[in-house]
C-alpha cells in the first residue's frame, strides 16, 4: 500500500496479499476519489453457509448468547479452504467521502449502505455507536462553507471534541433538571441527591471535553449511567441510522443517573463543575514503573459519550512488560464496584486513545499535512522527545506540521549520524 501510487495498485496490493487481517482501510487522494475495504481475514464460507448463518434460529441464537459466531461442525456445509476472496470483501469507492469509527462498514456512508455480506465481517443494519454517530455529525456540519474540509478545517473537527450524547439529550435533560430544582433524587430507597448544582454545572458546561469544560467529569460519570436502550424513546430505524434512536423519557430514570454521577464525582474528591482539565490527565511512568510526578491536562473524549477524539483509563488490552503505575479505581456510590469509567481519587489516568493523528490536503505543489502523535515518540525520560508532542496536545491542543520535501527536511535537520559497515576479509 506504501508504495502505490494510484486506487488501482493501492487495491492490487489486497489482491496480492489477502489484506490487513481484521482493520478497516480507507483511501484518498488528490483526484478526489476515496475507497473503503474491510478485508479482514475471514472464513471463505459458500452462499448457502451465509445464508444460514444469516437465517437459521439456532444458529443466530447461539451467536446471540457467545457473542460472536459460532460454526456448525457437525456438517460440512461449513468447512472452508480458505479466507473470504477480496471480491467479496466489504468495499465501497466514493467521490464524497468514507469514514468508519470502529463500527460495522455496513455505515461507511448512509448514501450507500453497504449490504449481503458474510456475517462474518459484521452486523448490517444494526444501531450505531455514538461516536459513528459524532462522526457522521461531523462530515455533515463541520465543514467550510463549500462543503468540503481544508486542513484547517478537518483538524479543527478532529479536535473539537464535541460528543454526541450533548446534541443528543442535554437540552432535555437540563429542562428535567431546572424543573426538578432542589428536591432530591431517590437513587435508591436510601440514597438520594440534591441535583441543583449538577445542573447549573451542565447548563455552564460548553458541549466539548476540553481541558476548560465546567462539569467534564459530571458528563463523562452521567454518560457512563446513560443507557440508550430505556432511556431514549424514538427506537432505531435503519433507513435513519444516524439520528435515531433519540429523545430523552421523562420517567426521572435520566435525573437518577445524572444524580448517581454527581455522587460518583465526589465521591472521588472533585466537584461537579470541575474543569476537565483538572480531573483528566497522562502521566508518564518512569523507567521503575513509578509515576513521574508530572501530570499533563488532557482535552478529550470517550465512547461512552460519543466523542470522535476520543481517550479511555483502560489499556484496552495491549499489555506491555514494561513497568506502568496506575491508581486505584473510585467506587459507585449504589453498587459498591468500581467505576466504568476508571475515575480515581486522582482523576482520569488516560492510558489508550488517539495517538497518531493526521491530516493531509493535496495541493498543486504537493501533500501538506499535520499531524501529532500525542504520547511523544521516545521512551527515553531524558530525551526531549520523551515529553514533546504530549505537552503541545495538553496545552494548544493543535497538530504540528508534517515536513515533506527535500527542502522542508534539510532546513529541519537537528542531528546526523552516518552509519558504516566494514566487511571483515
Amino acid at each position: 500500500m506504501n508504495t502505490a501510487s494510484n486506487k488501482d495498485e493501492f487495491q492490487q496490493a489486497f489482491k496480492n496479499y489477502g489484506g490487513m487481517i481484521f482493520n478497516n482501510t480507507m483511501y484518498a487522494d488528490k483526484e478526489g476519489n476515496t475507497f473503503y475495504i474491510d478485508d479482514s481475514t475471514v472464513p471463505g464460507l459458500s452462499g448457502i453457509a451465509i445464508h444460514l448463518l444469516k437465517t437459521h434460529p439456532g444458529i443466530i441464537a447461539a451467536r446471540e448468547q457467545a457473542g460472536f459466531t459460532i460454526l456448525p461442525g457437525n456438517t460440512s456445509v461449513f468447512s472452508f479452504d480458505g479466507p473470504m476472496p477480496y471480491e467479496f470483501a466489504p468495499k465501497l469507492e466514493r467521490s464524497d467521502f468514507v469514514q468508519n469509527s470502529n463500527n460495522s462498514f455496513w455505515s461507511t456512508n448512509l448514501a450507500e449502505p453497504l449490504e449481503n455480506y458474510s456475517p462474518m465481517y459484521g452486523a448490517e443494519r444494526g444501531q450505531l455507536s455514538l461516536r459513528t454517530r459524532m462522526g457522521l455529525k461531523l462530515m455533515e456540519d463541520a465543514a467550510g462553507d463549500d462543503g468540503k474540509f481544508n486542513i484547517e478545517e478537518l483538524e479543527a473537527a478532529m479536535l473539537s471534541n464535541r460528543i454526541y450524547l450533548n446534541e443528543l439529550v442535554f437540552t432535555d435533560l437540563i429542562t428535567q433538571c431546572e424543573a426538578q430544582a432542589d428536591t432530591p433524587v431517590f437513587v435508591t430507597d436510601t440514597i438520594s441527591k440534591d441535583v441543583s448544582a449538577a445542573c447549573d454545572a451542565l447548563k455552564d458546561w460548553n458541549g466539548k471535553q476540553d481541558n476548560t469544560s465546567i462539569g467534564g467529569a459530571l458528563v463523562r460519570e452521567f454518560a457512563h449511567q446513560f443507557d440508550q436502550s430505556s432511556m431514549l424513546t424514538v427506537p432505531f430505524d435503519a433507513t435513519k441510522a444516524a439520528t435515531t434512536p433519540n429523545s430523552l423519557v421523562a420517567d426521572g430514570s435520566a435525573l437518577q443517573a445524572l444524580a448517581l454521577a454527581a455522587l460518583n464525582v465526589e465521591a472521588a474528591g472533585f466537584d461537579v463543575d470541575a474543569p476537565l482539565g483538572s480531573v483528566q490527565f497522562v502521566e508518564k511512568s518512569l523507567p521503575d514503573g513509578t509515576a513521574s510526578g508530572t501530570k499533563l491536562p488532557w482535552p478529550g473524549s470517550h465512547n461512552a459519550e460519543g466523542g470522535f477524539n476520543v481517550f479511555s483509563t483502560s489499556l484496552s488490552g495491549d499489555d506491555t512488560l514494561i513497568p506502568q503505575h496506575k491508581y486505584s479505581p473510585v467506587m459507585d456510590a449504589v453498587s459498591g464496584t468500581p467505576l466504568a469509567s476508571g475515575l480515581t481519587a486522582e482523576g482520569y489516568q488516560i492510558r489508550y486513545g488517539s495517538s497518531w493523528m493526521m491530516a493531509v490536503s493535496f495541493t498543486d505543489q504537493g501533500p501538506v499535512a499535520k499531524g501529532i502523535l500525542t504520547y511523544s515518540e521516545s521512551n527515553n525520560a531524558l530525551s526531549p522527545s520523551f515529553v514533546d508532542q504530549s505537552l503541545l496536545y495538553s496545552t494548544k491542543k493543535q497538530f504540528r506540521p508534517l515536513l515533506f520535501t527535500e527542502d522542508e527536511i534539510a532546513a529541519a535537520v537537528e542531528s546526523t549520524i552516518e552509519l558504516s559497515m566494514q566487511k571483515v576479509p
